[in-house]
């Protein structure tokens, strides 16, 4: 597995982590060699760039098939890192028939792939002075001011949303939207695209 704080540097590489079950596993290692970024890797806050995360030898994403109007019911279990390798594997008819640690999981899945903020107003993007080749962005959205961090350069941390409109991934995989670019105020415009210009 491989996932790069800069584009060039490599946190985590040819690492075969096999955890046991009723166990307390732990990662004891020396400063700065990728313990945090294999932890995360594992917890899904990253995606591994190359290899896989794999949960009883699969690969298991979940996604909602009625998203609005039945949020706990008719949960697709699917494997595979990218759309080409998806492959469903199975459904949940109704969360609520899970045990509490599975419901969690699943919970946790899902809240990462479907809640999204609604930027309205940009205050700022910088170059995050902590992490070169992240940016840390600091807006206004419909749920209140935020602050997060994308990374710099990577295609896949802005995509086009609607027509007009862009959405964002920060680095723990939480989506921000731009409805419609144009109808950013000129400021928010203008430091949008002094980052981002594809």
């Amino acid at each position: 597995m491989d996932n790069a704080p800069a584009p060039t540097q490599v946190a985590c590489q040819d690492k075969d982590i096999v955890a046991q079950d009723q166990l307390i596993n732990g990662i004891v290692s020396h400063s700065r060699c990728g313990k945090s970024t294999t932890v995360n890797l594992i917890m899904r806050f990253y995606e591994v760039s190359d290899g896989q995360i794999l949960i009883d030898n699969t690969d298991v994403r979940a996604y909602r098939y009625f998203p609005v109007s039945r949020p706990h019911e008719f949960i697709a279990l699917w494997t595979g890192a990218t759309a080409l390798e998806h492959k469903e594997i199975g459904m949940i008819r109704d969360m609520s028939a899970l045990t509490p640690e599975s419901l969690a999981t699943v919970d946790l899945e899902l809240k990462k792939r479907y809640f999204v903020h609604y930027i309205d107003e940009i205050y700022s993007i910088k170059e995050n002075k902590d992490n070169i080749g992240y940016l840390l962005w600091s807006v206004k959205t419909d749920k209140g001011d935020i602050q997060f961090i994308t990374r710099r350069w990577d295609r896949r941390v802005v995509v086009e949303g609607s027509k007009k409109g862009r959405i964002i991934f920060d680095i723990d995989e939480n989506r921000y939207e731009i409805v419609n670019i144009e109808r950013l105020d000129a400021a928010s415009r203008a430091a949008f695209l002094a980052h981002i210009f594809w």
